[in-house]
C-alpha cells in the first residue's frame, strides 16, 4: 500500500453521464495527492509541504527533499509520515512553535501555587479551573505545569477527547502509559518490562498484580493468563492496585495530575478519576 496526502482547495461535484455518475473531488490539489502516492515507496505515506504545514508537531515528518513532479513547474518539497508526534493538543503544538507573552493571570496562578504548597505539605488538593471557551484555561494550566516541573515535581497530563467518549479509558491509558514511560514504538514485551520495573520498585507485593495491570494496558503476557473475572470485579482490582500505587508513590514525592476537558471523559475514566481522588492522602 502507498499513501499520498495533500491539502488545499478542491472542486467537489458530480462527474460522468446518465449511465455512470460519481460524486468526487477534482482539481490540482487532488492531482498532487495522487503524485505523492505514486512517489511513495510501498508501505509508506508521503505528504506535500502544504499538508506538513498543517500537521507539523502532531506527527513526526521526515524531510525527503525536493522532487520534480509532473505537471508542476517548480520542484516540490516532500515529507514522509514517520509516526505520531509528541504533542497531542493544539496548545502543545503552539508551545513548540512559541507562545506570546503570558500576562494577566497572577491571581489564578497564586491560587494554584497555594494549593501546590498544601499538597507538598501532605494535604492533597483538587482544583477545578472553570471558564468560557477561549479565556485561557489551557494556557494557565500549561504555565502552572511548567512551574511544577521547574521545581522537580512530576506532572502527569491527560485529556478528555470528544471523539473518544464512547471508548473506555482512553484518557486513563494515556496517563498510565506516560507514568510507566511507554512510548509509541515500544512493543508489548518492552511495555511489560517498563511496567514491571516501575511497579516492583514500589514494592515486591505488586508482583501478583502485574498480569492484571498488563491486561488493563493492553499488553497481556501470553505466558501468564488471568483467571476469568466479570468486568466490574476486574475494574475494582485494577483500581485497588492503582490506589496502592498512588499511596506509596505520594509518600516518596508529591506529583501533579492535570486532566483537561473532563466534560468529555467516558464513564470508566470518570470512575478512575474519582478513585484517584479517593486514594490521595488527606485530600481537601
Amino acid at each position: 500500500m502507498r499513501i499520498g496526502l495533500n491539502s488545499g482547495e478542491v472542486v467537489v461535484g458530480t462527474i460522468g453521464d446518465d449511465l455512470s455518475l460519481e460524486y468526487t473531488a477534482v482539481g490540482h490539489t487532488v492531482g498532487l495527492a495522487a503524485r505523492m502516492e505514486s512517489l511513495a515507496e510501498p508501505g509508506k505515506a508521503y505528504v506535500t509541504a502544504h499538508t506538513a504545514a498543517l500537521v507539523g508537531g502532531y506527527f513526526d515528518l521526515a524531510d525527503l527533499g525536493e522532487f520534480e513532479v509532473k505537471g508542476v513547474p517548480r520542484a516540490l518539497r516532500v515529507y514522509e509520515l514517520a509516526g505520531l508526534g509528541a504533542p497531542r493538543t493544539r496548545l502543545q503544538v503552539a508551545a513548540m512553535r512559541g507562545f506570546s507573552r503570558f500576562v494577566g493571570r497572577d491571581q489564578e496562578l497564586a491560587v494554584l501555587e497555594a494549593a501546590l504548597e498544601r499538597t507538598i505539605a501532605g494535604e492533597a488538593q483538587v482544583v477545578a479551573v472553570v471558564g468560557e471557551a477561549g479565556v485561557g484555561k489551557s494556557r494557565l494550566c500549561f504555565e502552572f505545569a511548567q512551574r511544577c516541573r521547574e521545581r522537580g515535581l512530576e506532572v502527569w497530563q491527560t485529556h478528555g477527547l470528544a471523539h473518544a467518549r464512547a471508548v473506555p479509558f482512553v484518557p486513563v491509558l494515556e496517563v498510565l502509559r506516560a507514568y510507566f514511560g511507554i512510548g509509541e514504538r515500544d512493543d508489548e514485551r518492552a511495555a511489560r518490562e517498563k511496567i514491571a520495573g516501575r511497579l516492583l520498585l514500589l514494592g515486591e507485593s505488586f508482583r501478583e498484580t502485574l498480569p492484571l495491570v498488563f491486561d488493563f494496558l493492553g499488553v497481556a503476557d501470553p505466558e501468564h493468563s488471568l483467571p476469568w473475572l466479570d468486568p466490574e470485579a476486574r475494574q475494582r482490582q485494577v483500581f485497588a492496585a492503582i490506589n496502592r500505587m498512588v499511596r506509596i508513590r505520594s509518600q516518596e514525592r508529591p506529583s501533579v495530575v492535570l486532566v483537561e476537558n473532563p466534560q468529555w471523559l467516558d464513564p470508566g475514566s470518570e470512575a478512575f478519576l474519582e478513585n484517584l481522588v479517593d486514594a490521595s492522602p488527606r485530600r481537601a
